[in-house]
């Protein structure tokens, strides 16, 4: 299976489209908990600390197969023996030592070692305790990775690995819409500072109220369709394969309804329009 699912992997070219770098990031997921079911490889470890510069080495064996962590910010990586490959959403790359490059935050990459090679990771930092310099450094998942972003839009697409005509040809999709089952009173489409059309309370809505349904059999409401990304005082939740727009905290009259787009991304599997 693993090894199937790495031919997966090199066939997918990242850079053809939005839908082919979602793919790849989900491939490599699959691939990735596939190879935690198996046996592992001893990857020798080595820290290294100067001034403000803290070096993390590894020599990977040659013929294995690795995935390297989720990193949250820009870092540098030196490759001084060897020679690899990888693959992550930024492309497909052969390289044989030396060979020196900084590496982009929230990618991670499938490593293959054509020969043993000695690849070295280097932050810019004053701490030496190896437990706060993984918490600092490292993000435990996508979600993760996400939170410690500024969390806009623009940060939303790209993590997502969509454009922003992406999601315009997505919310102007007149085909998979409908109207509310029946009136709310409590919120009104108007337009939105942030972007184009948004809902706005026109009644106060308390914390973990139910504020409208978002998606019912696979069709958007105008929650669905309307809700703006922004710093959310509310949520999508699913329940039986329909979402639900639930208030966050206390929502005050003229207030517009938010949401994060990659937090109901993570949480549904879809992917809620903007207006």
């Amino acid at each position: 299976m693993e090894n199937s699912l790495v031919e997966d992997i090199t066939s997918i070219n990242p850079l053809e489209s939005s839908a082919s770098k979602v793919l790849l990031r989900d491939k490599i997921s699959m691939l990735e908990r596939a190879m935690k079911q198996g046996p592992q490889i001893d990857i020798p470890l080595k820290h290294t600390f100067s001034k403000n510069v803290y070096a993390r080495e590894i020599t990977i064996p040659k013929g294995s197969i690795i995935i390297g962590k989720i990193h949250k910010y820009q870092n540098m990586n030196i490759i001084s023996k060897g020679e690899v490959s990888f693959f992550s959403i930024d492309g497909a790359v052969r390289v044989k030592a030396p060979y020196t490059f900084v590496a982009s935050p929230g990618v991670k990459r499938v490593i293959v070692a054509h020969e043993e090679t000695v690849w070295t990771t280097i932050h810019g930092t004053s701490e030496t305790d190896l437990d706060k310099l993984e918490d600092e450094f490292i993000a435990k998942d996508y979600s993760e990775f996400y939170l410690s972003t500024s969390r806009s839009l623009d940060d939303v697409l790209e993590i997502l690995g969509f454009t922003a005509s992406d999601l315009t040809a997505i919310s102007e999709n007149e085909l998979d819409q409908i109207p509310f089952p029946k009136k709310i009173d409590s919120i009104v489409i108007a337009d939105s500072p942030i972007h184009g059309k948004g809902l706005f309370a026109v009644d106060v809505i308390k914390k973990d109220c139910l504020i409208a349904p978002a998606v019912l059999g696979g069709k958007r409401t105008p929650a669905g369709r309307y809700t703006n990304h922004g710093k959310p005082n509310a949520k999508m939740v699913i329940n039986d394969g329909n979402i639900f727009l639930i208030s966050e905290r206390d929502i005050e009259v003229g207030e517009e309804i938010l949401t994060d787009y990659y937090l109901n991304h993570i949480n549904t599997r879809e992917l809620v329009c903007h207006g």
